[in-house]
């Protein structure tokens, strides 16, 4: 297959990008569409695109220069599969003197056949860049960090005037940035950051290995790490906020700094003295009849007025502070005891404190409750939890009781 391509008077040179497969990639795609791809900053402005996206499987370019506004490519069909072969996108992208994409086209679905010549003629269209305002082709194309004198495939994202986008990108290095997944020497950050420029990635909310003070909140904080790219400059922290918004009380980061032995590790040694000021609390008394658990008490998080502060309470859970930070319905306290949120009614912030095992007295490590917050983005805001567990002969005589206490006035900043 021949492809004749007339350019524009101020076009030097023409590079084809073969979209030879459509990406699918669950770190890049949502249910096997609207992929995502995140290049470099264009004017400072960080920009990822919602699209297609196309992977070539050809390592070098193809890049040649203009003659006359009229230039020539050859497609030949892969000499190991039989009959005729679909390329199911090519851009074709115009570069002026100075390097700049200045025009393009894409061409979808085109056959290339096993036995005979087609040729196929297309014009380029002028292309401003990607950042532009969406009522015309748009186009940003950057290449490998090593890549100087332009000899490997590179990356394109195009905006099309009808709003929509399509990227193309090298299956060797999909952000175009040098660092690769699993690579030992320039590893990826993630294999998020796979479809991101220089990309950084911040721990999860269940990777949460410390707090750190951000923005006069105390957030819950984990590993953060960057691509290793040679030229990024993105760093890896220990201690970064998650990506998920989740905060303790501020004065929880204040009084761990102010200890004789400053510390920021989310686990009881820690936190446990810190967890002693005075902030919101969520306290429960608990009872056994002997070795059987009373039926528990009803925690009510919509009372934790400061602690929602225009939010709306949407479910909760419990966490211990120790190190893995794990949050969820239960939380084991010993080898046989347990302590368990279960539904009360159709409210999911109103739930039953339930202990199941033998009957500890009191928890044997500091415990939060996690009160997950709407409208989105979700927050989550941990206040202290505690209970007093008792016995008696009767569990129909005791009184169960979850009560909630909130310093007066008080703000529960959380961002």
């Amino acid at each position: 297959m021949s492809i004749e391509v007339s350019t524009g008077n101020a076009t030097k040179q023409v590079e084809l990008f073969i979209g030879n497969d459509l990406v699918a990639d669950p770190a890049s795609c949502t249910n096997g569409s609207a992929c995502r791809i995140e290049p470099p900053r264009l004017n400072g402005t960080k920009q990822s695109y919602l699209g297609s996206g196309w992977t070539t499987r050809a390592s070098r370019s193809d890049l040649a220069k203009v003659d006359n506004g009229f230039i020539r490519f050859t497609l030949e069909a892969d000499l190991d599969h039989a009959g005729d072969q679909i390329v199911p996108a090519l851009l074709i992208v115009g570069f002026d003197a100075n390097a700049n994409p200045t025009e393009l086209a894409v061409l979808h679905d085109l056959v290339v056949p096993g036995a005979s010549a087609v040729v196929v003629r297309t014009t380029l269209v002028p292309a401003a860049s990607v950042v532009a305002s969406a009522d015309k082709e748009r186009i940003q194309v950057w290449r490998r960090p090593s890549d100087l004198n332009s000899d490997l495939s590179a990356c394109a994202v195009v905006g099309h005037a009808d709003g929509t986008y399509e990227f193309f990108s090298p299956s060797d290095d999909t952000d175009c940035d040098g660092a690769v997944v699993n690579s030992p020497t320039a590893p990826e950050c993630s294999v998020q950051s796979g479809w991101t420029w220089c990309g950084q990635s911040n721990a999860r909310l269940p990777a949460a290995d410390c707090v750190t003070p951000a923005s006069g909140t105390c957030r819950l904080a984990g590993p953060q790490c960057g691509d290793s790219g040679p030229s990024c400059n993105t760093l890896s922290r220990a201690c970064a906020p998650t990506e998920e918004v989740a905060c303790l009380p501020r004065e929880i980061c204040d009084a761990i700094a102010a200890q004789p032995t400053p510390c920021n590790s989310l686990d009881a040694n820690c936190l446990g003295p810190a967890l002693t000021i005075d902030s919101p609390s969520v306290f429960c008394h608990t009872y056994y009849n002997g070795t059987t658990p009373c039926p528990g008490p009803t925690v009510d998080a919509n009372a934790l007025l400061s602690v929602l502060r225009g939010r709306t309470c949407d479910k909760l859970a419990l966490a211990a502070v120790r190190t893995p930070f794990a949050i969820g319905l239960s939380v084991s306290l010993s080898a046989s005891d347990t302590i368990n949120l279960l539904p009360s009614g159709s409210d999911p912030c109103v739930q039953v404190v339930q202990l199941a095992g033998t009957g500890l007295a009191a928890p044997p490590f500091p415990l939060l409750l996690d009160v997950v917050t709407g409208p989105a983005p979700i927050q989550h805001r941990f206040v202290r939890f505690g209970f007093a567990n008792a016995q008696t002969t009767d569990c129909t005589t005791v009184t169960r009781t979850c009560s909630v206490t909130e310093p007066t006035n008080y703000n529960y900043a959380c961002q």
